[in-house]
């Protein structure tokens, strides 16, 4: 993941690949903190 985030800041990633990974571990080991950010979410799943 730190690699990521230098590779982000060179931008050779964008935002949207470290979100996604972060979604994913957080799905993974179950922190409901996480999966409760904004920055995951943006928009209700009733907008959908």
């Amino acid at each position: 993941f730190i690699s990521l985030t230098e590779k982000y800041f060179n931008n050779i990633v964008d935002l949207k690949t470290l979100i996604e990974i972060l979604k994913i571990w957080s799905y993974r080991f179950e922190d409901k903190y996480i999966l409760e950010q904004t920055i995951l979410n943006p928009y209700p799943d009733d907008l959908g």
